[in-house]
């Protein structure tokens, strides 16, 4: 994972590939920083209108620190770690960390148990943090309430909260995002099948060869001081970024691939000067950039 300061755009060659993306940025821990809400929501609406694909903009609710989960892992001047280094590792662990990492908010991990396992269990500290199930099924307790995410199903969790996580029959493999925030928020649950029936939150966009679907997860429908998730799902061989763009300015941007099982692939290419690209590499099942 990396913030990404130029444009970026990833080719999938796959049967429907799914992605995943995270991005965050801000100047304090609320992302009160030089630019005004104002601006960071006006320049969103411009990404969004020339690349007909962005889903940046939230609330005004801390500022302009967001961060999305929705696809690919964008990277800038740091190589891609291969999904082979933790892709199946068990339990809680993480792959984008401030200071392991180029990011200086964003944190991504994955938290993967089998059916039987016992529960996971840590506190959210000064992290306000998003589950989204990838795979399986999980029981999901925070507090006194409890719920059960299916696929594609997330969930907010506050700052200083206590969360246990209980595989389903099948296992689970949870996406866990994560930013540092100062003020509180309540927890707050998305089906992925209220998503995709609100047409607010679920977009069909571009034509050959750019065709993509995009699921918002967490972003205006949910009440969070920065981040932000969504999955895109790509048609096979078409760029799931197009044009290429940026969120450089108010985004950390990182990308993770699924649903790409061999010999499936994806092409990454991040850049400033589209002559000397920061990043252009093959992609696989799992990998982060």
């Amino acid at each position: 994972m990396a913030l990404t300061a130029g444009s970026s755009v990833a080719l999938t060659q796959a049967d429907w590939p799914h992605t995943i993306t995270v991005r965050a940025t801000g100047n304090s821990p609320d992302g009160r920083g030089a630019r005004g809400a104002g601006a960071v929501a006006s320049r969103a609406r411009r990404a969004r209108h020339h690349a007909g694909t962005c889903d940046c903009t939230r609330k005004d609710l801390e500022s302009d620190a967001r961060l999305r989960l929705e696809g690919r892992y964008g990277a800038h001047r740091q190589r891609h770690l291969p999904g082979s280094q933790y892709r199946r590792a068990k339990g809680r662990t993480h792959a984008v960390v401030p200071g392991k990492t180029a990011s200086k908010y964003l944190h991504y991990g994955r938290i993967i148990l089998d059916a039987g396992d016992a529960p996971l269990r840590f506190d959210t500290k000064q992290l306000e943090t998003g589950l989204v199930c990838l795979n399986g099924s999980a029981t999901v307790r925070t507090g006194d309430q409890s719920f059960t995410l299916d696929r594609y199903d997330s969930l907010y969790v506050s700052r200083d909260a206590s969360i246990e996580v209980a595989p389903g029959a099948h296992g689970c493999d949870l996406a866990e995002i994560a930013a540092p925030v100062e003020r509180t928020y309540p927890v707050q649950f998305v089906s992925f099948k209220s998503v995709q029936q609100d047409p607010g939150l679920h977009l069909n966009v571009g034509n050959a060869p750019n065709q993509r679907e995009l699921n918002i997860l967490i972003g205006k429908n949910v009440e969070a001081g920065r981040i932000l998730a969504g999955v895109t799902f790509s048609a096979p061989g078409n760029w799931t970024s197009w044009p290429p763009h940026e969120h450089a300015a108010m985004l950390e941007e990182a990308y993770l691939y699924i649903d790409m099982p061999a010999p499936s692939f994806g092409l990454q290419l991040v850049y400033t000067n589209k002559n000397d690209p920061e990043l252009a590499t093959i992609v696989r099942q799992d990998d982060v950039c």
